[in-house]
This record gives C-alpha cells, sequence and structure tokens, in this order.
C-alpha cells in the first residue's frame, strides 16, 4: 500500500501569511487527491483560511506554532528560535520523519540556514541550491541554479549543482538524459574564471553520469530547448582545484536513497 506524501507548510511564511500558502495548497490537491498536509502557525488564522477552502477540510492538519520569522530577521538570529517557529517546526517536520517535504515562502536566507543545520546535505553535496524554472518555447522548462543561495563557488560547487539540476530534471520534468550547460560570459573555452574551466573540464569528463555536459552558454544565447537544458550558474570562488563528489561506502549510498544520483569516483557506481 502506498503511504500518501505530507507536506509540512510553514504557514505564516510569505509576503501575505496563510492566505497565499493555503491557496496554495488548495490548488496542489485539486492537481494531486493523494496529498496530505500539515500546516505550521497561528492556529486561529490557520484554520480560518482553511475554511475558505472546502477541499482542503479533513486533509490536513494544524499545528500551533506561537512565533514567525519575519523578512528581515538574520538567519544567524532566525536559528535561535527555530524550535518555536513556523519556519523551523516546519523544517523538523522533515527531519523527524512527520513529513516528506517542508515548504515555506519566508525568509529564504533563514530557510537555507535551519534547512542544512538540521537536514544536513547529502553525502558528496557541499552546499544547498536555489533552483526555478524557466520557461521556453519548446515542451519542457529550464532548470536554473544556483539562483542566490550562495554568493560565491568553486568549480566542485558547479559539479555539484549540475548532478542536483539533472536529478531534478529527470525526477519533476521527466527528462531521461538532460543537457547540462553552464552560464558563463562566453561559449569559447578560453573565457571565463580558473574555475569555471576546472568544472567544464571535470563535467566533460563525467560521462558515467546520467546527463550529457553541453558546454558553456553565454548569458545573451537562445536555447534549443530539446531534452530541457540544466544551466548551472553561479559566481565561481577563486582558490580550490577540483575533484568529483564522491559519495562512496555502502552506507552512505543506503543513507542517501540513490534520489539524486550522486557520481562516485568509481565510473560504474552512481548513488
Amino acid at each position: 500500500m502506498t503511504v500518501a506524501p505530507r507536506i509540512a507548510i510553514d504557514a505564516m511564511g510569505g509576503d501575505t501569511g496563510p492566505a497565499a500558502m493555503i491557496s496554495g495548497a488548495s490548488r496542489a490537491l485539486r492537481k494531486d487527491s493523494a496529498l496530505q498536509f500539515t500546516f505550521y502557525g497561528d492556529e486561529q488564522q490557520v484554520e480560518a483560511e482553511i475554511a475558505t477552502h472546502k477541499n482542503l477540510i479533513g486533509r490536513c492538519q494544524i499545528v500551533h506554532s506561537p512565533e514567525a520569522i519575519a523578512a528581515t530577521e538574520k538567519p544567524s538570529q532566525a536559528i535561535r528560535r527555530a524550535r518555536t517557529t513556523s519556519m523551523g517546526m516546519t523544517i523538523n517536520a522533515v527531519k523527524d520523519d512527520q513529513a516528506d517535504a517542508a515548504l515555506s515562502g519566508g525568509n529564504t536566507g533563514a530557510l537555507m540556514a535551519m534547512s542544512k543545520l538540521a537536514l544536513r546535505t547529502m553525502p558528496g553535496i557541499d552546499r544547498p541550491a536555489l533552483a526555478a524554472l524557466l520557461p521556453t518555447l519548446g515542451e519542457t522548462d529550464v532548470v536554473m541554479l544556483d539562483l542566490g543561495a550562495n554568493t560565491e563557488c568553486d568549480a566542485q560547487n558547479l559539479v555539484q549543482f549540475a548532478v542536483m539540476g539533472s536529478a531534478y530534471a529527470r525526477t519533476a520534468l521527466d527528462v531521461s538524459n538532460p543537457r547540462v550547460k553552464l552560464l558563463n560570459i562566453g561559449t569559447e573555452e578560453l573565457k571565463g574564471t580558473d574555475e569555471l574551466k576546472d568544472a567544464a573540464a571535470l563535467l566533460r569528463e563525467a560521462d558515467y553520469l546520467p546527463f550529457r555536459f553541453d558546454g558553456r552558454a553565454a548569458e545573451s544565447t537562445s536555447w534549443s530547448p530539446t531534452d530541457s537544458p540544466e544551466i548551472s550558474h553561479s559566481r565561481p570562488q577563486k582558490g580550490r582545484r577540483a575533484s568529483l563528489p564522491t559519495c562512496c561506502d555502502a552506507r552512505s549510498k543506503a543513507r542517501c536513497g540513490r534520489r539524486l544520483d550522486l557520481p562516485c569516483r568509481s565510473p560504474r557506481l552512481t548513488c
């Protein structure tokens, strides 16, 4: 028997509070009737908003949280209040296996900091990334990352973003063999920083991974959306040379659940 996925939602996140978050959950439920939700926030406000969305009644739970994270709050301050805030309780629901995913429209910096502290990253991934779907003229969207979670990245971070972006394309867009590009100041190999050149070399050599590296794209380039190209982009950081991320013992493979197809140094292993 398949267990219905449960989504933990920070009802107080976002500019309009519970209204937008609960409306979004109602819309999602109309598209996928198997979903279940747990809302974290001010109980009275959440109950009043759910009453206006009849399809959510009986399909969700409410957990009262006495505090919320403000949009202007520093991540370092927000972390200290994680246990009593709607955002922190939402993230901890995933950590405690009470939910399968966490959703918040609130303070992005606080969300990233709390998530990395509570949930950690998977083996082989150093930093989380923010991704977005960009529309194209073709049948599929483009997955673009990182969009602000990291101000500086080295070559290995860029390779890891490519792995995560292509995994998302396979899962969410049903693209079996995504195309990966690095966003650069030009398409020529001589252009770009040393870190970006290192990342391109690593991706070019990783032909055993379940995506196709298709070089670099300039900022003014238009892409053909065939097979949904993914663009990995961030500001490279001067310094470290890179190597492919590793996952590499049996215990780590079991923990990561083979969800992201993280590359191992052995060409025969993916996890």
